[in-house]
């Protein structure tokens, strides 16, 4: 969860905390104006919502928070309710899945100019052997929903090429690109409303603003609650 608002004091001489309902959770003051959190577990539903100096007590205007339903993202296993996707998509899936492992796995060796580039960045994202023969097993066993699985292999494939592309941003301007598109969203807008928490973090520390607006004048955190 993403809070941006104006402070009154020094954040920096305060703890910070946000309260669910009942239940207080510490907050991370990622600049000025910007606070962070992760949502504690709860069922659907609204709950009262402020930030407090660690002591329960509301120190900002109480709002609702809503809960809403939404299945486990890879790779929890779950079952689904709905037909087995026949044996051809089945297939292709596992084609798939066999290229991005291939593609993902020579990333890391990449080479520029004819000269081997080991331990790039990009091997923070490589995932491992076990992982693979998972999604595998899961594919020829029906346990996992094929288009989560695709939704996967998408985020992994956009993770080597958003950390490439930040490189080559900040070794060129010497930092990230606040730049509209041209359908006026910056990096950060559609980052938070695609709901990739592993992205947010990088772009931010290569001097994206988490509250630059859009052509609308939305921030990253309007874009996230449109999307839930």
């Amino acid at each position: 969860v993403i809070i941006i608002g104006d402070f009154l004091c020094d954040p920096s001489e305060y703890r910070w905390c946000c309260m669910f309902g009942d239940i207080e959770i510490p907050v991370e003051l990622v600049q000025k104006g910007v606070l962070r959190c992760q949502a504690p577990p709860h069922v659907t539903g609204k709950v009262p919502f402020c930030i407090t100096s660690g002591n329960r007590e509301s120190c900002s205007e109480i709002r609702e928070f809503e809960y809403r339903f939404k299945p486990h993202a890879y790779p929890a296993v779950y079952y689904s309710s709905r037909e087995h996707e026949t044996v051809s998509s089945r297939d292709e899936l596992l084609l798939l899945v066999k290229l991005t492992q291939m593609v993902l796995h020579g990333n890391a060796y990449a080479s520029t100019d004819g000269v081997e580039s080991k331990g790039t960045s990009s091997d923070n994202f490589k995932v491992g052997d076990n992982q693979w023969e998972g999604i595998i097993d899961s594919i020829l066993d029906g346990s996992e929903n094929f288009s989560d699985i695709k939704e996967w292999l998408l985020q992994e494939l956009l993770k080597v090429r958003l950390e490439q592309w930040l490189l080559e941003k900040c070794q060129h301007d010497g930092t990230a690109d606040c730049s509209l598109t041209k359908h006026e969203q910056g990096v950060v807008h559609m980052i938070a409303a695609l709901g990739y928490e592993w992205a947010l973090n990088k772009v931010l520390k290569c001097g994206v603003v988490i509250n630059f607006r859009d052509h609308n004048g939305w921030t990253a955190l309007h874009w996230a609650a449109k999307f839930g």
